[in-house]
């Protein structure tokens, strides 16, 4: 398991540098390119709370629909 969570760490590091890396070189509007760099943390937010919250809907067998 130790072995799987560290990959994950190095893979998801090299993919966030290799993602600013290629950000850095484009010649894009400085707004535009500020709002794009941040899209993949914003969808990674959105897809963590929407897991967060429908995992607590399923495990609450007491509330009401």
């Amino acid at each position: 398991m130790y072995k799987r969570g560290l990959s994950l760490k190095v893979g998801l590091a090299l993919a966030g540098l290799t993602y600013f890396q290629i950000f850095s070189h484009l010649e894009l509007n400085p707004l535009l390119k500020n709002y794009l760099i941040l899209l993949p943390v914003q969808l990674g937010v959105l897809m963590y709370f929407g897991y967060v919250y429908w995992n607590s809907k399923s495990n609450d067998h007491n509330r009401l629909p």
